[in-house]
């Protein structure tokens, strides 16, 4: 994930793919990672490199394999996944149901983190669809759900917040809202 986030995407493809291919030999006895969650990492490391075809057939794999083998975890997570890259890709209402379905997993695990996670996936679906209404219901839901002491995902719900604004002709407010939130991130 660090390679990933460095902008080092080779290395980090790579380090990913000795993980899988450890994984394969020994079981998950010898990781506490899941294959699942590699193949996750691995469709999101392409998205960031830009290959987004072989982005969205890790995603694909992942989401059949999570589904094959009834973990709803590594399912909604997978989803969430395939979304992005399929909003990366322009396919939003393939990208929207995506993001449906890691909601409506999360929402049966009662697992608040990774649904707003999803709602916010969601409203960012909304966002590059230029649906203001969806940026609108997302960010309410996402009101309605309340914060997590985790906020794994904040810089996403500030971008998703920002665009809202931006959405709404208020640019300068979406600025001052990237710019505030920086340097808590780095």
């Amino acid at each position: 994930s660090s390679l990933r986030c460095a902008g080092r995407f080779t290395e980090a493809l790579a380090v990913a793919d000795r993980a899988l291919a450890a994984y394969e030999v020994f079981g998950p006895q010898v990781t506490l990672v899941s294959s699942s969650v590699i193949g996750m990492v691995q469709c999101s490391v392409h998205v960031d490199a830009g290959s987004m075809e072989v982005a969205l057939a890790y995603g694909d794999a992942t989401r059949d394999a999570a589904l094959l083998s009834g973990d709803p975890s590594a399912h909604g997570l997978a989803e969430l996944v395939r979304s992005d890259a399929l909003t990366v890709t322009g396919r939003l209402t393939d990208a929207l149901a995506a993001a449906r379905a890691a909601e409506s997993t999360f929402v049966d695990l009662r697992h608040t983190a990774f649904l707003r996670w999803a709602v916010i996936q969601r409203g960012l679906v909304a966002v590059e669809a230029h649906d203001t209404a969806g940026v609108d219901a997302a960010i309410a839901d996402l009101d309605a759900l309340g914060r997590h002491p985790a906020e794994l995902f904040e810089y996403s719900e500030v971008v998703l917040r920002s665009w809202q604004a931006h959405l709404r002709g208020d640019t300068a407010v979406a600025r001052a809202m990237l710019l505030d939130t920086a340097p808590r991130l780095l």
